[in-house]
């Protein structure tokens, strides 16, 4: 990584400024809020004049340092030349299978950036074949892009061809890394089996609908004085699908259906195993440094870069407290940018599986 830049403004000019600005780099990253208003007859002119490989996506807010913003464009140029494969309609893609460019991934490569568009509903097959394709071999991170505001589709993807909706980019590096997740949740009540399921929808849990089940679960286990307001679901409250000798993995609803029925961002499959699970202030950030101290041991802050795929749930649950969060975690010593994820979080950090996370914070160090 060789120069980081942000635009507070959150103007076409501003991201005009940025990608002037950047001579003798091979590759550019750009993350941007969504209330910057980018559309594509304004942005595509700037990115499709480019001449070195671009990548990155729109998202609800960015960090910038110890910030996070909900205005702004953050560039990264790089170094090292990235390898970048666009899957254009992820549907079509879905339904005729999934294949790769030769020449993405190689004997050198380390690090594979997977941003997709949040608002797609199931990216579990492109994961699957993706890991297929490249096993645990490689270290994985990213997440998806597109807007809150209105959790309608919108064109929220960078790529050399312009701004990309429904689609999905990957970025080979041969840069190594070190990526870990973290959403430090507990289990307070399971496991319970989903006893209907089809698809990315679950009927009912332990045979009661599933929607009623969870709101009368959590409205006994919640504190005097407990918050219970959240966008859709639970403030202090999630669920948690078992993974065997790994930590659960977290699964926020992403729809309400007929007030019975639950739908999510990725496959849920019957017979599988979910607990109900609870999220505290301390919890989280307690797990958070654990993961952070865990992949930046003996870096020193010119050896390392911070990029963060944080869902946005997580800064709304932390609301005023959020920068000081992103504070504690950037006096960890390295440069830190990223961004807040709608959908979810992809992570793997080469002994596990490749997985699309939700309510979940992951962190890749690229080094230098």
């Amino acid at each position: 990584m060789e120069k980081i830049a942000v635009d507070r403004s959150g103007t076409v000019e501003g991201l005009a400024r940025l990608l002037n600005a950047y001579n003798q780099v091979e590759g550019l990253l750009i993350l941007a809020c969504a209330d910057n208003g980018f559309v594509p007859e304004d942005v595509n002119p700037l990115l499709q004049a480019l001449k070195i490989p671009v990548f990155g996506g729109i998202f609800p807010s960015i960090i910038y340092g110890a910030e996070s913003l909900g205005r702004g464009t953050i560039v990264a140029g790089f170094s090292e030349r990235p390898r970048v494969q666009i899957l254009s309609n992820m549907s079509q893609e879905k339904d005729r299978g999934y294949s790769f460019d030769v020449d993405l991934v190689n004997d050198d490569t380390k690090t594979l950036f997977v941003l997709v568009d949040g608002l797609v509903m199931d990216v579990t097959d492109l994961l699957d074949a993706i890991f297929d394709s490249f096993g645990s071999e490689l270290k994985y991170l990213g997440g998806g892009a597109g807007s809150v505001a209105t959790m309608e589709p919108s064109p929220c993807l960078f790529t050399n061809s312009g701004l990309l909706q429904n689609g999905a980019v990957l970025v080979a590096l041969d840069t190594p890394s070190r990526v870990g997740a973290s959403h430090g949740l507990r289990s307070v009540s399971g496991p319970h089996v989903i006893t209907k399921a089809e698809g990315n929808i679950v009927y009912s849990l332990d045979q009661n609908p599933i929607y009623p089940f969870f709101q009368e679960q959590i409205a006994r286990l919640l504190m005097p004085g407990e918050d219970d307001r959240f966008p859709l679901i639970s403030r202090h409250f999630s669920l948690g699908l078992s993974r065997l000798g790994e930590e659960k993995v977290i699964r926020e609803p992403a729809k309400i259906i007929d007030r019975q029925a639950l739908a999510f961002g990725t496959k849920m499959v019957e017979g599988e195993l979910l607990d109900i699970m609870r999220a505290s202030h301390d919890d989280v950030l307690a797990a958070l440094l654990e993961t952070i101290e865990s992949i930046n041991i003996d870096l020193k802050p010119n050896d390392g870069l911070f990029i963060l795929f944080d869902c946005i749930c997580r800064k709304w649950f932390f609301a005023d407290r959020y920068d000081e969060i992103l504070g504690i975690l950037h006096k960890m010593g390295l440069p830190m940018i990223g961004a807040q994820t709608i959908g979810g979080e992809i992570s793997c950090n080469g002994d596990g599986y490749l997985e699309y996370l939700n309510r979940t914070c992951v962190i890749g160090c690229l080094e230098r």
